[in-house]
């Protein structure tokens, strides 16, 4: 009687570790996969938020040359600046090209490559034409409006 009641211990007991052992697995692959997609997310991320900077980067490149254009200032072709001074926290490689049209105005080409040397680094171009009349104004400041209109007596 003994020995039976012994062997279906054992037997429940198996079943037990065997059940716990497929549990277990289905966790660490569900937490595995869980993992991946975090990276997934990540990477992304990481790849949109470098495309938006490299976009921001070409904008402000190209307004910054007109600018000098209007004020007839050089520029020079190829620079490396730190994105560090803007917003990022990687150096950007920034190209920038100003050819006069035969119909006026300008030509002005702008190729950023951010971060530079990195892995996967994102390259944009824009290519703008300039016309001296398109020339950048500064932001007119506002005037606070009075509540009451007085006429002075």
């Amino acid at each position: 009687m003994n020995a039976p009641a012994a062997h279906s211990l054992r037997n429940r007991q198996g079943t037990i570790l065997i059940v716990t052992l497929t549990v277990m697995s289905v966790m660490l692959a569900l937490a595995a996969s869980m993992l991946r997609g975090t990276q997934l997310s990540r990477r992304q991320f990481r790849t949109e938020l470098h495309a938006r900077q490299a976009d921001q980067l070409l904008h402000a490149a190209i307004e910054l040359t007109a600018n000098r254009l209007v004020n007839d200032r050089p520029i020079s072709e190829q620079q490396i600046i730190s994105s560090r001074d803007i917003v990022g926290q990687h150096e950007a490689n920034l190209t920038v090209t100003a050819s006069p049209r035969e119909a006026g105005g300008w030509l002005i080409k702008a190729v950023v490559e951010y971060p530079l040397g990195g892995l996967h680094p994102v390259r944009r171009r824009r290519t703008k034409v300039f016309l001296k009349a398109d020339q950048p104004r500064p932001p007119v400041p506002s005037i606070p409006k009075p509540t009451s209109f007085q006429e002075p007596t």
